[in-house]
């Protein structure tokens, strides 16, 4: 089962429902911030990051002006980085 890291600005919350409920239906196994935050929210996000197969970004306006959407990228980029040329 292909997992999928969802990444989107709060005020996107219903679409961003609705595509999880899509895709869960259709067997992939989906996370996101209101899915396993526990405490520290920087430090979960990246692991789950680092987990999962693909990072989907819900670009709209309001998640352009998003800092969160903007670390959760790099985050993956760097884990990418990190994880293509062994340095894990």
């Amino acid at each position: 089962m292909t997992s999928i890291f969802i990444s989107y600005s709060s005020k996107d919350v219903k679409i961003t429902e609705n595509i999880q409920e899509y895709l869960v239906d259709h067997s992939f196994d989906i996370w996101r911030d209101k899915s396993e935050i526990r405490r520290d929210w920087s430090k979960e996000i990246a692991g789950a990051l680092s987990r999962q197969d693909v990072i989907l970004i819900l670009w709209s306006e309001d998640s352009c002006k998003s800092q969160w959407v903007k670390n959760e990228r790099i985050t993956r980029l760097l884990v990418h980085f990190v994880s293509s040329f062994g340095l894990t």
